[in-house]
């Protein structure tokens, strides 16, 4: 009769725990670091970031404002009136609009986002649609910050310039 606690039975059970120890090593610490509570540091470096790329997007949308309010639209055929308009402030000068077209290539993870940004300071034609492009733009943006997506209906037209003239 052969023994039942022969040395080759010691080795296996050996070798077969010190594997299932590894493994379960390696699986407890796959869970810990994902399930681990971010420490006060990573926190804030994620908190930062998203603030600094919120500033970014609303800084873009500003400049991107400024330019539409002061360019020329054609409304029913005809050129708008910029005389008695108030657009309220200048035309964004070129650094301004490089430098934060630079921030968007930082913090955008949509590149959507900054080839609508660059269309819309592009030269227009006479089928460009500016105020579309502003409307996909705040899309993506609302987006790329986990907001979802707009709830302005696209088919009636609901995002627009808003202009207002003043007496003649």
């Amino acid at each position: 009769m052969k023994e039942v606690f022969s040395s080759e039975f010691f080795v296996r059970v050996i070798i077969e725990v010190l594997l299932l120890g590894v493994v379960v090593f390696f699986i407890q610490r796959y869970f810990e670091n994902k399930w681990a509570p971010l420490t006060a540091a990573e926190t804030l470096k994620k908190e930062n970031f998203l603030n600094a790329k919120r500033d970014t997007y609303f800084e873009a949308i500003s400049i991107l404002n400024r330019a539409l309010i002061n360019d020329s639209f054609i409304e029913n055929g005809k050129v708008s009136d910029n005389l008695n308009r108030n657009p309220g402030s200048e035309y964004p000068n070129d650094l301004e609009i490089n430098s934060c077209f630079s921030k968007l290539c930082i913090y955008s993870d949509d590149k959507e986002v900054l080839d609508l940004y660059r269309k819309l300071f592009l030269a227009r034609d006479s089928t460009s649609r500016p105020i579309l492009d502003m409307r996909n733009f705040i899309i993506h943006l609302r987006q790329d910050l986990g907001y979802g997506d707009i709830k302005i209906d696209p088919t009636k037209d609901e995002y627009q310039l808003i202009i207002t003239h003043r007496k003649k």
